[in-house]
């Protein structure tokens, strides 16, 4: 499974547009660690 942050296109939103993070593919044993090490990376970013 992979993670990525994803934010929205509509221009009219610049520069606050919302963002979210967007997960794909199949979940294996592996997926709450890899989920744990994308949230890492973000920070104090709370994403939806």
């Amino acid at each position: 499974m992979s993670f990525v942050v994803v934010r929205g296109s509509n221009s009219s939103c610049n520069p606050d547009c919302p963002e979210w993070i967007s997960a794909q593919g199949v979940i294996t044993s592996q997926t709450p660690q890899k989920l744990r090490h994308f949230l890492a990376t973000l920070g104090n970013r709370r994403l939806p």
